[in-house]
């Protein structure tokens, strides 16, 4: 019987029984009591040490999360970032960004001043020295850009071949933080990138701990006090990497970017025939799905079709040439096509491109050839 804690029954047998029940109650419910602590101790131990995940000195091998159709406009290293966040060339956008983004499908884009634009997700760098970058941290708060920050700071820790890491700042009194907790559930996402809790008061207990030319990635200011100590009114960089930082925004997806296709030069079927007419500048634009050309659309049945719903409802049997076919082929489907772009298929269909200006060659031109 557990000392110093009496059983209200007697000793009769019924009562003796009923007692034996009692004590090993109470002798469970003091174990359950002590395991539950020594769990909670070894959950806090794990979230206020420092926590490598990762063989940190070893070269990311990990292709990093695809962020993409990835763009850029003009801005002091705004083209060599965007080459390590895209894999493929990334789309040079004009001075109409909005316009830009949309006509070529941009999910990404790369940029110095994109603070207000909440069109899609931005990067916009801040003194960045790609060359001499060894690390990648990605500064975790408790903001919404917090996960963008860390998809970013994976990708370029890959493709720049160096060790990648997530970090966060908790206060003393507050080791159970929410950027704490996010910390943890991105690490489980990123299982390759190191990971650390650092205790502090300020940003700069994080940018003290990084090591020599360590590039920042952090997320814009929003609901993290963590975040806007590094990003401050006006959305000015307060502190940064010894390589520079990279300031992320996180966008919504925009229904956009599900309906244009094959990079820019296709429309989706499912594209709403409204959202067409505005987007279409051209007589005749190849409808593509999943890579693969499967119609025509013409301005004019876009216009015309006011009880359609959707490209699919109006557009045409595709027409195209072949990747191997002669250059005169074109010829055959300029006219056509009403000078749109003649569509380029491979063996299986698929729509790797498309010839530009193919403007309607005049009996004059076609003599002359």
């Amino acid at each position: 019987m557990v000392s110093g804690i009496p059983s209200p029954l007697s000793s009769s047998s019924p009562g003796l029984y009923l007692g034996l029940i009692y004590d090993m109650l109470i002798t469970y419910l003091i174990s359950l009591v002590f395991r539950m602590a020594t769990d909670l101790q070894l959950v806090e131990t794990t979230r206020l040490e420092v926590k490598v995940l990762a063989t940190t000195q070893e070269t990311r091998t990990e292709a990093g999360p695809d962020l993409g159709r990835v763009a850029w406009a003009r801005g002091r290293g705004c083209l060599p970032l965007a080459e390590l966040l895209s894999d493929e060339q990334p789309i040079a956008l004009g001075s109409d960004l909005a316009r830009s983004c949309i006509t070529a499908g941009v999910e990404f884009l790369v940029a110095r001043r994109a603070f207000r634009f909440d069109l899609v997700s931005t990067a916009t760098p801040h003194a960045i020295d790609l060359a001499s970058t060894t690390s990648v941290t990605a500064a975790i708060g408790e903001g919404p850009h917090s996960e963008l920050a860390a998809v970013v700071a994976a990708r370029l820790a890959s493709r720049l071949g160096v060790p990648g890491e997530l970090a966060t700042v908790f206060r003393s009194d507050d080791s159970s933080s929410a950027a704490v907790h996010k910390l943890g559930l991105l690490t489980d996402r990123f299982p390759y990138m190191g990971a650390r809790a650092i205790q502090g008061s300020t940003a700069r207990d994080l940018i003290d701990a990084l090591s020599p030319s360590t590039l920042l990635v952090v997320g814009a200011p929003g609901g993290s006090w963590f975040q806007r100590q590094i990003v401050g009114p006006g959305h000015r960089l307060l502190v940064a990497g010894p390589a520079g930082a990279v300031v992320v925004k996180s966008a919504p997806r925009r229904c956009y970017q599900d309906t244009v296709d094959a990079g820019g030069i296709a429309v989706s079927p499912m594209l709403a025939l409204a959202d067409a007419r505005s987007l279409v500048t051209l007589d005749t634009v190849p409808v593509a799905h999943e890579g693969r050309l499967i119609g025509i659309l013409r301005a004019s049945a876009a216009a015309k079709g006011r009880s359609a719903r959707t490209v699919a409802d109006v557009m045409e049997p595709a027409v195209a040439v072949s990747a191997t076919e002669p250059a005169d082929a074109v010829h055959g489907l300029a006219d056509f096509l009403e000078g749109g772009p003649v569509p380029v298929v491979d063996r299986e269909d698929r729509l790797i491109g498309v010839i530009p200006n193919a403007t309607p060659l005049s009996q004059e031109g076609r003599t002359r050839q």
